[in-house]
């Protein structure tokens, strides 16, 4: 065989295999950005599933309502509680309530929660958590309409926004 003919086909291989883990690198490096974007797609959903559970559940914000009931014909009594989602309970806007509404699904990491409940009539009430537990890279937004009631007879349309972001390992451990 001739040695120019041994240099081509060397060359070529050698341009194949370069080729390929050009390829493999690259496919490599779109497989961490689909994992994060990923991770980001999960987080998002599970910050609105937790802020779902603060505006609907009657053991966070949602009202409630307890209601007593006369049947004349059986002059029977029935008494029970109803809760009001996307109502907000005034008396219930606490960050000990909030604190005990948002966790994790690992209870090891800690969550940042800022929340502003703002009515029509511009009136802001606000809570927050530690300062320091804010990771700029896993902030997420959240803005819902509700109801906002003073009393068990005064309500006022407004709207909840709620400002979470989890801690770094919390997050990459989603993108590993």
């Amino acid at each position: 065989m001739k040695p120019e003919a041994v240099t081509t086909i060397l060359l070529t291989s050698i341009l194949i295999v370069a080729v390929f883990a050009i390829i493999t690198v690259y496919v490599l490096t779109m497989m961490d950005n689909f994992r994060l974007e990923l991770a980001k797609a999960d987080w998002s959903s599970e910050a609105l599933t937790m802020v779902s559970r603060l505006i609907s559940s009657k053991d966070c914000f949602a009202y409630e309502k307890k209601i007593i009931f006369f049947d004349k014909n059986t002059t029977e009594v029935y008494a029970y509680q109803r809760t009001f989602p996307n109502v907000i309970d005034l008396r219930k806007f606490s960050l000990e309530r909030a604190q005990n509404c948002l966790r994790l699904f690992d209870e090891h990491h800690f969550i940042y929660m800022e929340i502003k409940l703002i009515t029509e009539s511009g009136k802001i009430y606000e809570i927050q958590n530690d300062i320091s537990l804010l990771n700029e890279n896993t902030i997420k937004e959240i803005s819902l309409p509700v109801k906002i009631m003073k009393d068990d007879y005064n309500f006022e349309m407004g709207k909840i926004t709620v400002l979470l972001s989890v801690d770094a390992k919390y997050f990459g451990r989603r993108v590993l």
